[in-house]
C-alpha cells in the first residue's frame, strides 16, 4: 500500500481514532485513508492554526495524542503560533506534513520552504522520514517521542515517500503511556524533613496532579498533614467541593485565598511549573519552604527557588510521604481547618454603563448559571479572561481547556472545537473576546456548524482591544485607536448555520438561560459590554505588565 495509506492504518491501529486536518494535494491520500479506517473521524477545520489548536483541545479533554495534518509550504507555516502554544502547554500531538520532493530546488515549486527550520524554534520536535521502508518505524518513533517528551512532533515526510509503495507491517497496537515514576529515596527524605517542620504547610495541585488517582492521594496527604489545598488555573476546580479548599493560586486567588497563601511557611507544589503568574513573580514564596514535585528533573527549579525537589509522579510521591509521616506519628496542623473558616467576599459591585450595554459581571455570571455544569471550557486570551478565570467553573480539571500559553488572541476557537470533538454528549463553552472572535472565530465557526458540535460561544463585545483601551486611558490618552466598529455577531453566527443572540439589556440577558437550554446549532450569544465599566480581577501591579504582555 501507499506509504500515506500505511500511515493512517498504523495511526488507527495505535487507538488514534480522530484526525485534525486541512485537505490537499498533499496530505489527501493520508485523509482519505484514514477515513476508511474503521471506527475513525477525520474532522477538517478551514485554518491550518485552528486545525494544531483543534489537535491540542482534544487531547487537554481526553489525555490522549492528537492527529493532525496539514499540507506542505504555506500550510506549516500557518501552523506555527498555534505549535507554539502546544509546546508550552506541554502536549503530546502529531503534526504530519508531505514536504517537497527531494531534489527540488528552492525557486523551482511555489510551496517549497524550509520546513525543518520554521519548525524547530517553536519547540516541537522533528521527525524526519528516512525512507519508504523506515516510514513507520519513524511514525511509530514520533508518537512515542510526544508521549515521552511532553510535546508537539513533527512529522516531515518529503512527498515521493508519501507515495512509494511497501508492504504494512502491524506494530502490534502498543500505546505508550509516561508510567508512574518512584521518588528518589534521598529526595523523598528531605521532603519529609522539611514538612516535619512546617507548622502551615499548603498543599499546590497544577495539571500534572489532575489525574484522579493523584487527586485522591493529595487528599489523603491533605489529611495526614492537615494542610488547605489550592491549584493553579490549569488545576482548576480540582478540589472542588472538598474540606480546605481555596481554589486558584497566585496572582488569581481569591481574598481567602490570598490570605492562607500570606500566612502559610511550606508549600507542595506537585505537578506545576510554578511561572511567574502562580508564583506572582516569586513573590507568593518569599519565606517560605517549598518542595517541588513533577516527572520531568529539568523542569524543577525552573520557576522558582526550591528547598526539596522531588523527581516523581504526584499520586506516588504523595502516598509515599503520607506513608512516612503515619508511620512517624506526625499529627497534622490545624491550618487546614484555620483555612476552612475563611470566607470569600463578593469582590465585585456593578459599575454604571452605557446605554445599549450590560454590566461585564453581571454577563459572566449569567454564563456561570446557564449553561450546564458538565461544560467543558475554554477562555480565549483578553483582558476579560481574569475574571473569567474566576467566574466560571468546571466539573475538574480535564474539562477546562488553556488556550493562552503563548498569549496569543483568537486560538480559544480552535481548542474549543477540538475539545468539542473530544468530550461528546457535553456542550463546550467558549468565551472570547470580539478582538480574539475576529481573528479566527468568523472562519472557524462554521467548522463547528460543518461538524455539527454542540459549542456555545459567549463573545464579550467591548469594540475595542480592552487590554490597551485601560492602558491609554490609565495614561491619560485617548482610547479611540483601540476601538473598532464590529459587525454584528448574532446576525454572523446566523449566517455561519448556526444561532445567534445579542445581549444588550437587563431584559435580553435574563432570555440566556432558556436560548442555551433549547439550542440546536452551535449557538453565538454576543454579550455587549461598555469598555470604560470594564473591571478585571486585581493584579499585583509588579506583574500586570508581563501578565498582559506575555
Amino acid at each position: 500500500m501507499l506509504v500515506a495509506h500505511a500511515f493512517a492504518r498504523a495511526l488507527a491501529e495505535d487507538g488514534d481514532t480522530i484526525l485534525f486536518g486541512l485537505l490537499g494535494n498533499t496530505n489527501i491520500e493520508l485523509v482519505t485513508g484514514f477515513a476508511e479506517q474503521p471506527g475513525c473521524r477525520y474532522v477538517p477545520a478551514l485554518n491550518e492554526d485552528a486545525v494544531v489548536c483543534m489537535a491540542s483541545g482534544y487531547g487537554s479533554v481526553t489525555g490522549k495524542v492528537g492527529v493532525a495534518t496539514v499540507i506542505k509550504g504555506p500550510g506549516v507555516t500557518n501552523t506555527l503560533t498555534a505549535l507554539t502554544d502546544a509546546v508550552r502547554a506541554r502536549m503530546p500531538l502529531l503534526l504530519i506534513a508531505a514536504d517537497s520532493a527531494v531534489g527540488v530546488r528552492d525557486g523551482d515549486e511555489l510551496q517549497k520552504v524550509p520546513q525543518r527550520d520554521f519548525v524547530l524554534p517553536t519547540g516541537a520536535a522533528f521527525e524526519q522520514v528516512r525512507a519508504p521502508e523506515t516510514a513507520l518505524a519513524d511514525l511509530r518513533e514520533a508518537r512515542r517521542r510526544a508521549v515521552l517528551e511532553s510535546r508537539p512532533v513533527f512529522v516531515n515526510v518529503p512527498l515521493q515517500i508519501f507515495k512509494a509503495e511497501i508492504d504494512y507491517v502491524p506494530g502490534g497496537g502498543h500505546r505508550i503511556t509516561g508510567g508512574r515514576v518512584k521518588p528518589d529515596p534521598d529526595e523523598l527524605g528531605s521532603a519529609v524533613d522539611l514538612l516535619a517542620s512546617a507548622r502551615r504547610p499548603l498543599i499546590l495541585a497544577g495539571r500534572g496532579a489532575a489525574s484522579k488517582e493523584a487527586r485522591a492521594s493529595l487528599l489523603r496527604l491533605s489529611a495526614v498533614i492537615g494542610a488547605p489545598l489550592m491549584t493553579t488555573l490549569r488545576g482548576k476546580c480540582l478540589f472542588n467541593g472538598e474540606l480546605g479548599d481555596l481554589g486558584l493560586f497566585g496572582t488569581l486567588a481569591s481574598d481567602a485565598g490570598a490570605e492562607v497563601i500570606r500566612r502559610a511557611d511550606c508549600v507542595l507544589a506537585f505537578g506545576t511549573s510554578l511561572n511567574y503568574r502562580t508564583t506572582g513573580s516569586g513573590d507568593l514564596l518569599k519565606g517560605k519552604a517549598v518542595m517541588q514535585v513533577d516527572t520531568n528533573r529539568a523542569t524543577i527549579g525552573r520557576g522558582a527557588c526550591v528547598n526539596a525537589p522531588v523527581t516523581g509522579d504526584a499520586g506516588t510521591v504523595a502516598d509515599a510521604i503520607a506513608n512516612v509521616l503515619v508511620e512517624k506519628g506526625l499529627r497534622p496542623t490545624a491550618f487546614r481547618a484555620e483555612a476552612s473558616a475563611l470566607r470569600l467576599q463578593s469582590g465585585f459591585t456593578p459599575k454604571p454603563h452605557a446605554e445599549g450595554t450590560v454590566d461585564f459581571h453581571a454577563a459572566l455570571r449569567c454564563i456561570e448559571r446557564s449553561v450546564p455544569a458538565d461544560r467543558v471550557l475554554a477562555v480565549d486570551n483578553g483582558y476579560f479572561m481574569y475574571s473569567t478565570y474566576k467566574s466560571i467553573s468546571v466539573l475538574d480539571p480535564f474539562s477546562y481547556v488553556h488556550t493562552t500559553n503563548v498569549g496569543a488572541i483568537g486560538l480559544g476557537l480552535g481548542h474549543a472545537l477540538g475539545a468539542a470533538v473530544g468530550a461528546p454528549g457535553r456542550p463546550t463553552l467558549l468565551v472570547t473576546g470580539d478582538g480574539g472572535f475576529m481573528c479566527s472565530g468568523v472562519v472557524e465557526f462554521r467548522t463547528a456548524v460543518n461538524n455539527g458540535l454542540d459549542l456555545i460561544v459567549a463573545v464579550l463585545n467591548d469594540s475595542a482591544y480592552g487590554a490597551e483601551y485601560v492602558r491609554m486611558v490609565a495614561r491619560g490618552q485617548d482610547p479611540a485607536l483601540t476601538t473598532f466598529s464590529r459587525p454584528d455577531f448574532a446576525a454572523l453566527g446566523e449566517a455561519l448555520g448556526g444561532q445567534g443572540f445579542t445581549v444588550k439589556d437587563e431584559e435580553s440577558l435574563a432570555q440566556v438561560p432558556q436560548l442555551v437550554a433549547n439550542r440546536t446549532k452551535p449557538l453565538l450569544i454576543e454579550f455587549r459590554i461598555d469598555p470604560a465599566a470594564t473591571t478585571k480581577a486585581p493584579v499585583p501591579a509588579e506583574i500586570e505588565q508581563k501578565s498582559i504582555d506575555d
